[in-house]
């Protein structure tokens, strides 16, 4: 696959699900609720930007987590 704005942006996307599917469980003390809202806002960052940083996504959803 060639390596351009839509292989980045899927990459993303796809690391985001993973994340809130993996990592957000009950199993690590996390409802199924805040799991799906988790990844809701994530997948509505990418809706919402036609372009997005790296930076701005780590603090608007993972660094708000911890």
């Amino acid at each position: 696959m060639k390596e351009n704005g839509y292989y980045f942006t899927k990459n993303f996307i796809d690391t985001s699900r993973g994340f809130c599917e993996e990592i957000l469980t009950e199993q690590n003390n996390v409802s199924k609720q805040d799991q799906m809202m988790m990844l809701n806002k994530s997948t509505g960052y990418f809706k919402e930007k036609e372009k997005f940083n790296v930076k701005d996504l780590k603090k608007k959803f993972l660094l708000n987590q911890l």
